[in-house]
């Protein structure tokens, strides 16, 4: 079975049935994610496999332009307060996008980051 490929049919439903709430827990914050995982490990699932990672893209993407904000902040004080709230709702879309993907048995990458984040973390299978 081939996991790393984004936006193929998923015809198994019994795989779907069995991860999604692996994909749903795994948007829920990043303690709900750790949960996901660990119970990804004892019942390994396409669809919960896909959805952890399309869940750690966003929460990764989120830190890295926090991070970066806080950083610039000092020089760019009027930039970083209005990127820090567009940061934190793109952050929240995507993360509905997602949970909603995961309600629905949808595999659907994210906006942007869905590709990127399937490449990179081509490791969590």
């Amino acid at each position: 079975m081939d996991y790393n490929i984004p936006n193929q049919p998923l015809n198994d439903q019994q795989d779907v049935e069995k991860g999604k709430t692996i994909g749903i827990l795994s948007y829920c914050t990043l303690i709900g994610w750790i949960i996901a995982i660990v119970m990804h490990q004892n019942d390994k699932t396409r669809f919960g496999a896909f959805h952890l990672r399309q869940a750690l893209g966003i929460w990764i993407a989120y830190l890295c332009c926090f991070i970066v904000i806080m950083i610039t902040a000092p020089f760019l004080f009027f930039m970083s307060v209005f990127l820090l709230p567009v940061v934190g709702i793109t952050t929240l879309i995507f993360v509905i996008l997602g949970l909603v993907n995961a309600i629905n048995g949808k595999m659907k990458p994210t906006p942007l980051i869905g590709g990127l984040a399937e490449k990179m973390l081509a490791g969590i299978k």
